[in-house]
């Protein structure tokens, strides 16, 4: 349980660091989730909290995601793949799928919000990570909200 909460609170810690950097100078430097997920994967194996199975599992969601970013020339910003391989790592497959469905539908919803109600063209531009971030919130919220019951 305890190696659960400091897992979830690198991870959330790190997502809430990413997605400000993310705002502000719309990349991340890669060098912050790598040690992060090296941190958390270490965290899970020394504890036996994961499986590397599971781990992998979770961490090829972002690998799939930075593939797409090839397809797609880059509109699909790398860094987002590499956050979610990170995130990955913490959560393992379903997790990490989960968290990409939330973060995508968010950042779907404000996308809409930002062409329909402020006009921006369809093209613009907006940060994945923060979505990331509330995203994650929300699982884990969730995730509390279960244990109490």
């Amino acid at each position: 349980m305890t190696v659960d909460i400091i897992v979830e609170l690198l991870t959330g810690i790190t997502l809430f660091a990413l997605s400000v950097q993310d705002v502000m100078e719309q990349k991340i430097h890669i060098a912050i989730p790598a040690i992060a997920g090296g941190m958390i994967a270490v965290i899970q194996l020394c504890t036996e909290n994961m499986t590397v199975q599971n781990m992998a599992a979770g961490a090829s969601v972002g690998g799939m995601l930075i593939f797409i970013s090839f397809l797609c020339h880059g509109n699909i910003g790398m860094g987002d793949g590499i956050v979610l391989l990170m995130t990955g790592i913490a959560s393992g497959f379903w997790g990490n799928l989960t968290l990409l469905w939330i973060s995508s539908a968010m950042a779907g919803i404000y996308g809409i919000y930002m062409v329909v109600i402020k006009h921006k063209k369809r093209d613009y531009r907006m940060a994945f990570v923060p979505f990331v971030f509330g995203g994650y919130v929300c699982c884990v919220t969730l995730e509390l909200i279960s244990m109490m019951l």
